[in-house]
């Protein structure tokens, strides 16, 4: 029997680095000596066709699966190379043992250990061969793995074979997967009171005879600990004690990896540190206390910004101005005072937002509004207030509710009538994109839910409901090409629609709806063609995001819709299409948006214009 021993330290993760980073590494590497520099500025070799050297080819002989040939091209640095011919026979003959060495390392990282590469250089003229002919031989599989803790750790909480760390007796010994599973050892230790636990020695035997690999980890799993005193460092304008009613921290319970996660999770959710270091102390203490460091670096908490955009139509220029603090009294509070205009409608508004209200998962929320509108659909004035709680269910899952009130002076054209209204604004988010400004995967969820009565003027109590969703789905697994669909749907109950305040009525069309139409002109008009607005709305739209040149994309839409006057919409029926096509220049800050679209069905009368065009930042949906 012909037995192997490698011990892992050089075996599993020189194999991985050969996967991972030889190629980048070789990019990095100083020159060898005898491969051509680029010459000095204004010598005679500028061009660079004149710099001499022994130019070459690369050629892989042998029975490769194409996902191997494909790996060891990636890693090869005389594939890599080929444009920086060395400047002699001998320095190519080096680079060859070096990739002998190195691509052999490739190989039993793939479980090929009786791998054996053989090179010949085929002089030619002008250019050489590299030939290397590779025998991979048989893939080893895993025939037996041990794990051994000492001290015994208790049973049923750590791995204690193979399949519970997601290796599998009779697969593949490639590097990675092993390796993986010696962290996941240690991790799962740290989940169960073992921050200290270590790998006291590993063997890994490969057996030619069968083809197989067998390893073996002795463990070191330490004493086990508990969560001992935290200590707070950084800290400059948040208060500490904030911070640790954030924390929530565990002290006395047996330790826990994934705990520290989820604090370092929770503070970064906060949005008040720039960096966030959780570290256990060296040594556990003599009653099994293990005491912990927290390390906090505090970003910025106070911004203003500026934004731009333009609409072909009445709505023309806009603009949007903010001041931000993220840290008013200490704690996180957040207070964003606004305004935003363009050449229908100007608002000023405050945000404000108490974060751990309460309790760590709550908010108290604050809005006001002043806002003026002169369009086609109606004029306004109007005040609007509103104070709620907003409680975080999940990671991505967030609901909201609280009382409203709104004073209101609103002229639909049938003359003017005042409001004095009493709501509750009820909502929900599920939220998992990748990003809110370009997302290319995840999925969006909104649920609104907002009954009004009026107490002064018109006496009308009606109750309105929209839900909004948006998905993204990237095929080709990278930004280069995604999949962008958006739905709409919107009811108002309870009274007719000349009974609902204009400015809470369902309305469509513009750079956010159905593009190719002026804003809001979707849906009925009065005779003179000036929308009246609706109680039901129906929406969709689809995109397909193509990004070239790392910087710029292009995107080919399509959306459709309707506002009705009847309570629930009729999906599909009447519907207004517009299609287009978008540029896009991708920044810091999210994409430069332009799009031109058309209407697809204009109506009759010269209603619609034949185009529009829309500039701003960010994805339209």
């Amino acid at each position: 029997m012909v037995k192997r021993t490698r011990k892992l330290s050089t075996l599993l993760l020189a194999g991985l680095l050969c996967m991972l980073g030889a190629g980048q590494a070789a990019a990095q590497r100083e020159p060898e000596e005898g491969t051509p520099q680029a010459p000095a500025l204004g010598t005679q070799a500028d061009d660079p066709r004149e710099i001499p050297g022994v130019s070459y080819q690369i050629e892989f002989v042998g029975n490769l699966s194409d996902e191997v040939r494909a790996q060891l091209d990636a890693i090869s640095r005389l594939q890599s190379e080929t444009d920086r011919p060395p400047l002699t026979e001998a320095a190519l003959r080096r680079r060859v043992r070096e990739d002998e060495k190195r691509l052999t390392d490739a190989l039993i990282a793939l479980g090929y250990y009786s791998a054996k590469i053989e090179s010949e250089i085929i002089k030619g003229d002008p250019v050489s061969t590299v030939e290397l002919r590779i025998e991979t031989g048989p893939a080893f599989t895993l025939s037996d793995y041990t794990l051994v803790y000492e001290p015994p750790s208790p049973a049923g909480q750590v791995p204690e074979s193979a399949e519970d760390l997601g290796l599998r007796i009779g697969m593949t010994a490639a590097t990675e997967p092993l390796l993986r599973a010696e962290t996941q050892v240690l991790r799962r230790l740290a989940e169960t009171g073992y921050p200290k636990a270590k790998i006291a020695e590993k063997k890994y035997v490969a057996d030619r005879r069968d083809n197989t690999l067998s390893g073996r980890l002795e463990i070191d799993t330490g004493a086990r600990a508990t969560f001992g005193a935290l200590t707070i460092e950084g800290l400059e304008s948040v208060e500490e004690p904030y911070i640790r009613r954030i924390v929530e921290w565990p002290r006395g319970e047996i330790f826990d990896q994934r705990k520290l996660d989820a604090i370092r999770n929770r503070l970064a959710r906060a949005n008040l540190f720039r960096s966030i270091l959780i570290e256990p102390a060296e040594d556990i203490g003599p009653t099994g206390m293990l005491p912990v460091t927290l390390r906090l670096e505090e970003s910025k908490h106070r911004s203003i910004g500026a934004g731009a955009s333009f609409t072909s139509g009445d709505v023309g220029f806009g603009g949007e101005v903010f001041w931000e603090h993220r840290n008013l009294l200490g704690e996180g509070e957040r207070l964003r005072i606004q305004g935003t205009a363009n050449e229908l409608r100007q608002e000023a508004a405050a945000r404000a937002r108490k974060p751990n209200f309460l309790r760590i998962d709550q908010s108290l929320l604050g809005n006001t509004a002043l806002a003026h509108e002169d369009s086609d659909a109606f004029k306004e004035k109007s005040w609007t207030n509103f104070v709620g709680l907003e409680r975080q269910l999940t990671e991505h899952l967030t609901v909201s509710a609280g009382p409203a009130f709104e004073i209101s002076e609103i002229d639909d054209g049938k003359g003017d009538d005042n409001f004095r209204l009493i709501g509750v604004l009820g909502a929900a988010r599920f939220d998992n994109r990748d990003d809110k400004l370009n997302p290319t995967k995840g999925l969006f969820m909104g649920a609104d839910s907002r009954p009004w009565r009026s107490t002064v003027g018109k006496n009308t109590t009606f109750w309105k409901n929209e839900f909004t969703a948006s998905t993204y789905f990237a095929p080709l697994k990278d930004d280069t090409a995604v999949f962008a669909v958006r739905g709409r749907y919107g009811f108002l109950v309870g009274v007719t629609t000349n009974d609902v305040p204009a400015n809470k009525r369902f309305y469509a069309g513009g750079g956010g709806s159905i593009r190719g139409y002026e804003f809001r002109s979707v849906g009925p008009l009065d005779s003179d063609d000036d929308p009246i607005g609706g109680r039901s709305v129906a929406e969709i739209s689809m995109e397909l995001r193509l990004r070239f040149l790392e910087s710029f994309g292009i995107v080919p839409f399509l959306d459709g819709g309707q506002v009705y006057d009847d309570a629930y919409p009729s999906l599909g029926e009447d519907f207004q299409w517009g299609a287009g096509l978008g540029l896009r220049y991708f920044t810091a800050i999210g994409p430069v948006r332009f799009d031109f679209a058309v209407p697809l069905n204009p109506r009759d009368d010269d209603v619609d214009d034949d185009y529009q065009f829309y500039i701003s930042i960010g994805q339209a949906f």
